[in-house]
């Protein structure tokens, strides 16, 4: 397989788009099938991109978060229609926000609600109850959530998509299931086992070096500068969103995503999922004004599954991506791409916020390119 096409693009990214740096990671048929890195690591330019660079995933964090439900879904600890207040009471009185004004909630916030982003919460992490809660001190992921709670919802759930803090909220629903913390869950059940030692929440000073630089886009000069390492997302020391705040390594996640793309079962052995499930989660579960919502997000092509975009009309745009195959994406434009049916997975990472054209233009142009080497 011959992927200069590829490369080629990894190559032009700084001279096209201002990346400073950038790599992809293509696993397919049971082995890594291709890997490439361009440009720099550091602000200084003097640190080539590695193997060995941790990205701030954001919400590529999902996707890890939604197989982390599922498992306790085939253990039978949950279940997708239990409503979210039977594990986090205050979600039991939700409000509406109405054009007449705030009114109590009809319909009870289920588990399936929060994987789906159909629940009526928001993205806003500056309301009043959330800025007191992170005054207050180092607030963990489940007592963050009474926060979270007090907001109105934007909608009755299951009525609308709205991209959200849904799974930050699933984070908690799985420590309380669990009985442990979210980070320590995703340790013993997701990291360890696959051989994820470089994937966290909470990275040690070793790792803090090891960190990619950060930019921001700016549309103005369509240049990009760099900003701090923080992570807006990151509501207190203490607080491991489940929407935005793993840090990882390329190889790292793609160990993730090799397993999904193996029907859950990673090369070791390591059964994550089952095919039941990794099939369940790229369902579509959009309809109505629930997929109108989704696609003024610009995913073309695609739905929404349990946590996860999933390709719905390829035939329609002439895409070589097969139906089924999913994945998400960052707030720095890091890529995931899963598809069971070829065995086939691959990671794209960068780090620069706020940048449209990689989702629009990007992300399509490497999973077309893999699909074109590999399948022809």
């Amino acid at each position: 397989m011959n992927f200069d096409k590829l490369d080629k693009l990894m190559d032009s990214m700084q001279a096209r788009y201002g990346v400073p740096g950038c790599q992809v990671w293509v696993y397919y048929n049971h082995r890594i099938a291709h890997r490439y890195s361009a440009g720099f690591a550091d602000e200084a330019k003097t640190r080539p991109v590695s193997e060995r660079d941790l990205y701030i995933l954001y919400s590529a964090t999902k996707v890890i978060t939604n197989v982390a439900m599922m498992r306790l879904v085939e253990q039978g600890k949950l279940g997708l229609e239990d409503e979210l207040s039977r594990y986090l009471p205050e979600f039991s009185r939700m409000q509406v926000q109405t054009p007449e004004g705030v009114r109590p909630a009809e319909r009870a916030i289920t588990i399936r609600d929060l994987s789906t982003m159909r629940a009526g919460l928001s993205y806003n992490l500056n309301t009043p109850y959330i800025q007191a809660a992170r005054q207050a001190g180092k607030r963990t992921t489940r007592e963050m959530m009474t926060a979270i709670a007090e907001e109105p919802l934007l909608f009755e759930p299951s009525t609308h998509f709205n991209y959200s803090l849904c799974h930050d909220v699933l984070g908690a629903v799985i420590e309380v299931v669990s009985g442990m913390r979210f980070g320590e869950y995703l340790r013993r059940e997701i990291f360890a086992p696959l051989g994820m030692e470089d994937t966290t929440f909470h990275p040690t000073a070793e790792q803090q070096k090891r960190i990619t630089a950060q930019y921001q886009y700016e549309p103005e000069t369509n240049r990009v500068r760099p900003i701090s390492h923080d992570n807006p997302f990151a509501l207190t020391d203490a607080y491991e969103s489940g929407g935005a705040g793993l840090y990882a390594t390329a190889p790292d996640y793609l160990r993730f995503a090799a397993a999904l793309a193996n029907y859950g079962r990673a090369d070791n052995g390591y059964q994550l999922l089952t095919p039941q499930s990794v099939d369940r989660m790229r369902q579509d579960e959009l309809s109505g004004a629930c997929r109108q919502d989704f696609d003024a997000i610009g995913r073309v092509g695609y739905s929404y599954g349990l946590g996860v975009r999933t390709m719905a009309n390829p035939e329609r745009y002439g895409f070589r991506t097969p139906k089924g195959e999913f994945g998400w994406d960052g707030a720095a434009c890091s890529y995931v791409s899963i598809e069971p049916a070829h065995g086939l997975a691959l990671f794209y990472g960068m780090q620069v916020m706020g940048y449209s054209a990689m989702y629009d233009e990007v992300h399509p142009a490497i999973r077309e390119i893999v699909y074109e080497t590999i399948l022809g």
